[in-house]
C-alpha cells in the first residue's frame, strides 16, 4: 500500500506546474537609448525586483520567516523594482539611458521573484539567471 502511495505521489508531482524563477533578458543600454529589462516564466502575481551589482558572486539573503535566498551577485548590490508578473509570468521595464554619460559602466543583474500565500502563510523567493549589462 505504501509503495502505491509513493508511486501515485511521484506521478501527480510530475503533473504539477513547476515553481518558475523566471528568465532575465536585458537589451540596449547605449548612451541616449532605451534599456529593456524583461522577465519571463516567473510565478504569476509575484513581485519582480532587479538586483544590480558590479560583480557576480554569491550572496545569501535571509528571508523574514526562515530560509534564505542565494543570489549570484556579490555585495554590494542595490534593488530596482520591476513590477508584478502577469498571468503568464512576464514583466518588463524600459529605462531611458542619458545621452551625456562620461563613460561605460559594466554591471551584473539578476531578477528576484517574491511571492506570498496566506493559507498557510509563506513567503516564496527565487532568483533568475545572472546577466551582464553595459551602460553607456
Amino acid at each position: 500500500m505504501r509503495a502505491i502511495f509513493v508511486a501515485a505521489s511521484l506521478v501527480l508531482a510530475g503533473a504539477l506546474p513547476a515553481q518558475g524563477c523566471g528568465s532575465l533578458a536585458i537589451s540596449g543600454g547605449a548612451s541616449g537609448s532605451q534599456l529593456s529589462i524583461s522577465v519571463a516564466g516567473a510565478s504569476s502575481g509575484s513581485y519582480a525586483i532587479l538586483v544590480v551589482g558590479e560583480q557576480a558572486g554569491s550572496t545569501q539573503v535571509p528571508l523574514p520567516i526562515g530560509g534564505s535566498l542565494v543570489l549570484g551577485i556579490a555585495e554590494p548590490f542595490f534593488p530596482v523594482p520591476i513590477g508584478m508578473a502577469d498571468m503568464a509570468g512576464a514583466v518588463s521595464l524600459q529605462l531611458q539611458i542619458p545621452a551625456n554619460l562620461p563613460g561605460q559602466l559594466s554591471l551584473q543583474a539578476q531578477a528576484v521573484s517574491l511571492g506570498y500565500s496566506l493559507m498557510p502563510f509563506a513567503i516564496r523567493a527565487c532568483a533568475s539567471n545572472v546577466v551582464p549589462v553595459t551602460i553607456g
